[in-house]
């Protein structure tokens, strides 16, 4: 029992303590700063209180207790300078550091947030029509005058009479001593505004100070001459006035071409090798250290930049491939690299190039190489490639292991398979885990030397390991199972369309969509893939959809059966004209006149222009002419044309037309005796029938019987005998048959009239 009394005893304690608990938490956003006091409950009643830098906050609990210790770990004390709290008097002390407001409101009963936010003026006025922001003047007037413009609809304009009572009323408020325009006080605002906006304007590299000061005008002007300009202006500067200069961004990067040509080696187009010397850019300290010791060097007497120390502390973060902090310095001050240091910001980080400062020099040998050909520049000279594998080996590990596999692909695409494979050797020598990027590199390498099942298991690795390469990864696999036309498996199609799912609205959405309809297609799911075109259509680009579509075209004819193939071509509507290119839609169309749809094969085929009809088409199109009985516009449509498809096809014609005779000819021509035979027999050609094969036989054996052989000495021989007879109307019986036989296979519809 005693145990449970103290438990008690702990938990009541435990209670009251935290009933008389405010705690606070806060956080930094633009123009304010949040503090959030959570009340011990709903029903804790709370004050405000005080002006100026210093606010009271009163809560009515006699066991209160103040929690602020981690405030000011999250914000800075610019606006807020401390917390003091009274715990034995209820009251909370907040001291600001600037001339700010507090606004209040209370959330969920409990929550009170306090915004401090910067003071504003009010404005109300139009920007456009005056140059300071000052107060608007309100004044009472009586009449209809008013100086606010109207709101809106056409301006009436008053007679002459209304006019002058109206500048009457103008001149007498502007006159009056009780006017609520203080000239002198509005003039001050008006400069204190504009020596704030030069401030500005200066600390953000817009206006800077002439240094060269004007020359005094003479103490003993003569005549009329001290009514002239007694000051020089310093002829290197030009729009400025007075001790002031104004330049644009075009300024600055002119400042940054200028410090590029002086980087250049005289006489060349190549960078100097030190001024991309990126391995010593850094010494054996830590980052934090080296960081800390330029920040320290960074700004001299008057708050001016250190040029030096911010050059190298930008080529320390280029170093450490921290791309952002590097730009953020160089956004600060023009150095004299800075336009390389710019670029390369970028592309240690695997970002596209901003300008083309690598791009021109592909052909130099070197560190520039190498830089130029991550920025997508073409090299072309061997040296220049071994150059790139010799820089590549020259730098620090980290960045071995950072830009090896990207390096490695970049050779890859342009051909250089050596090379790249040389780069790849070099980062598996180095012990420890390797980037994600190092896989899909491996896989590439692999799949250009032909080795698409060690591709296959690369690609796959980095898909299962579910690192920042995963996306790209699956998208290679998808594109090795095209090229190799094979079906991915269900768990890969199943997990790129999640991936598509869960990337749809990100920049890697439109290739994760079209690596999930490929899978879909490589199965032969086409339902499946018309589905995901359909999304494709409406979330990315046409041309892209033309291309997939095309696929899916030439995938139905190839491997569809009949049932698919009309359910998706005719009842989706895929044969509608322009829905394929020319040679798809040919294909298309061809399997549609096949299977006895018309209609459908010329809907398909209407798209071309009349003068850009391919072969293919006009054969089709006579195709579909014959089959609807039309074959004089048959004919015409394979006007021109050569070849046996032709020829079949005009032959075809002139037999519905009842020419057999031409279509005997034209058969006969191509070779197809059989069919130019039937076709003789059809027209009663006669004669050309007498000169076939079969007609020749027959005519043999109806020809006169042959006389028996009788020797000089009358005496008959033995193959006149009666079984020689005999055996030679058996022999004349077969060849009889058989002469029958190809005659009613050449004529089957004689042989159905004869039955």
């Amino acid at each position: 029992m005693r145990w449970l009394s103290t438990l008690f005893l702990y938990v009541l304690s435990a209670v009251v303590a935290w009933a008389g608990q405010v705690s606070f938490q806060s956080g930094e956003h633009d123009g304010f700063t949040r503090l959030v006091m959570t009340l011990p409950d709903a029903t804790t009643e709370w004050a405000l209180s005080g002006t100026g830098e210093t606010y009271l906050v009163t809560v009515a609990d006699p066991a209160l207790k103040v929690d602020a210790g981690s405030v000011f770990g999250r914000i800075r004390r610019d606006r807020l300078k401390e917390i003091v709290a009274d715990e034995a008097k209820g009251q909370i002390r907040l001291v600001l550091n600037c001339r700010c407001q507090i606004k209040t409101r209370i959330l969920k009963d409990r929550y009170v947030v306090f915004d401090i936010r910067d003071r504003v003026a009010k404005t109300n006025i139009r920007p456009d029509r005056f140059v300071f922001e000052l107060d608007p003047i309100e004044m009472e007037v009586t009449r209809r005058f008013r100086f606010a413009e109207t709101g809106g609809g056409m301006p009436t304009y008053p007679s002459k009479v209304e006019a002058k009572e109206r500048i009457s009323d103008i001149v007498e408020a502007a006159t009056a001593p009780e006017s609520a325009v203080d000239k002198q006080k509005a003039l001050a605002t008006a400069q204190s505004e504009l020596f704030e906006q030069i401030g500005r304007a200066a600390t953000q590299s817009l206006l800077e100070p002439v240094q060269v000061l004007p020359q005094r005008a003479s103490q003993k002007p003569e005549s009329a001459s001290f009514l002239q300009e007694t000051t020089e202006r310093n002829p290197d500067r030009t729009g400025g006035k007075g001790n002031m200069a104004a330049h644009n961004a075009m300024d600055e990067f002119l400042t940054l071409q200028e410090g590029l040509s002086r980087a250049l080696v005289p006489g060349s187009r190549c960078l100097p090798e030190d001024a991309l010397d990126i391995g010593a850019w850094a010494d054996d300290r830590t980052i934090d250290a080296q960081v800390a010791a330029l920040r320290g060097k960074l700004y001299g007497e008057f708050d001016a930049i250190n040029l030096s120390a911010a050059q190298e502390l930008a080529r320390l973060y280029v170093h450490f491939t921290f791309g952002v902090e590097a730009r953020q310095i160089l956004n600060m001050a023009a150095v004299d690299d800075a336009l390389v240091l710019l670029e390369m910001s970028y592309l240690v980080e695997g970002l596209p190039p901003q300008t083309k400062v690598f791009q021109e020099q592909a052909e130099c040998a070197g560190p520039s190489a190498l830089w130029a050909l991550l920025s997508g520049a073409r090299l072309s000279e061997e040296h220049v490639v071994t150059s790139v594998v010799n820089t590549f080996n020259n730098m620090p590990r980290h960045l071995r292991e950072h830009l090896g596999g990207r390096l490695s692909a970049a050779l890859n695409r342009q051909g250089h398979i050596e090379a790249a494979e040389l780069v790849l050797n070099a980062v598996e020598r180095l012990n420890g885990p390797k980037p994600p990027d190092f896989g899909v590199a491996q896989a590439k390498l692999a799949s250009a030397k032909g080795d698409h099942d060690t591709a296959n298991e690369k690609l796959r690795e980095v898909v299962d390991n579910n690192s920042e390469m995963s996306l790209d990864a699956i998208v290679d696999l998808i594109d090795l199972h095209v090229r190799q036309d094979l079906a991915p498996t269900s768990d890969t199609i199943a997990l790129v369309g999640a991936f598509a799912v869960e990337h749809k609205h990100t920049p890697y959405g439109p290739k994760l969509r079209r690596a999930h309809y490929l899978a879909r297609l490589q199965a032969r799911e086409h339902g499946s893939a018309l589905d995901l075109l359909e999304e494709i259509e409406k979330l990315d680009d046409a041309n892209t959809v033309s291309d997939l579509r095309d696929m899916l075209g030439r995938s139905l004819v190839a491997h569809a059966d009949d049932f698919e193939f009309l359910e998706l071509s005719v009842g989706r509507g895929l044969v509608a004209p322009g829905m394929f290119s020319e040679p798809v839609a040919v294909l298309v169309a061809e399997r549609l006149v096949d299977r006895g749809f018309l209609r459908e094969a010329r809907q398909q085929l209407q798209a071309a222009l009349p003068g850009m009809k391919s072969d293919r088409r006009r054969l089709i199109m006579a195709r579909i002419a014959l089959d609807e009985g039309l074959p004089r516009r048959a004919e015409a449509e394979i006007l021109g044309l050569s070849g046996r498809d032709a020829d079949e096809l005009r032959a075809a014609a002139r037999a519905a037309a009842g020419d057999h005779s031409k279509a005997a000819a034209l058969l006969q021509a191509i070779g197809d005796i059989p069919a130019a035979t039937e076709q003789a027999w059809l027209g009663g050609d006669w004669q050309a029938l007498a000169e076939t094969e079969s007609y020749q036989k027959l005519a043999l054996l109806n020809g006169e019987p042959i006389e028996p052989v009788v020797s000089h000495d009358g005496v008959e021989p033995l193959t006149n005998g009666i079984l020689s007879r005999n055996r030679a109307l058996l022999d004349e019986s077969v060849d009889v048959r058989s002469v029958i036989g190809e005659l009613l296979e050449m004529h089957p519809a004689s042989q159905a009239e004869g039955s």
